[in-house]
């Protein structure tokens, strides 16, 4: 059904959009199914709104990382230009969706724009204060992308001395 409706006209989107905001207490899967239509059959009304779940704290977890692929899918661009410097400068004293979460929608995004995500990637990779889950994420995306700086990361984390073998194994 989901599948269905996220192809809807755009006046279920907008409806879609309006049941979410009017259902602020329902159960989370419930509010992230709403959103989900919206965002795919509304996207440009849809924005504002998944921007700023993923920039705010207060909703629920679930709905902010959901988000997150909700906005690199319908908006690409916009999830580029939000989600890289959240993921490479986060303010480890605010809450934000967890970096891996927030990592996988960046990749999606810049896939979908046709650009080279590898400078973030390496950047995330040889950083020791990111999520682990972060970390994993990129050096698997590393491996299968051909550059010269993605090599450079992958090479240098083999001889980490941070203690992390999983990160060396893979």
């Amino acid at each position: 059904t989901l599948k269905r409706l996220r192809e809807a006209s755009h006046a279920v989107g907008l409806h879609a959009l309006e049941s979410y905001r009017t259902r602020d207490r329902a159960v989370p899967e419930v509010r992230i199914g709403l959103l989900d239509i919206a965002a795919h059959a509304a996207p440009e009304e849809s924005r504002e709104v998944l921007v700023e779940l993923i920039s705010t704290y207060g909703d629920d977890l679930g709905l902010r990382k959901s988000a997150c692929f909700f906005l690199a899918s319908t908006s690409p661009e916009a999830a580029a230009d939000l989600l890289g410097p959240i993921i490479v400068d986060a303010d480890r004293n605010r809450t934000y969706p967890p970096n891996g979460s927030m990592l996988r929608a960046y990749i999606e995004a810049m896939e979908a724009l046709d650009r080279d995500p590898t400078e973030l990637l390496t950047t995330v990779a040889v950083d020791i204060k990111q999520e682990q889950e972060a970390r994993h994420l990129a050096v698997e995306t590393l491996g299968e992308i051909p550059s010269s700086a993605g090599r450079q990361a992958l090479e240098a984390l083999i001889v980490e001395s941070a203690g992390n073998s999983y990160i060396r194994r893979k």
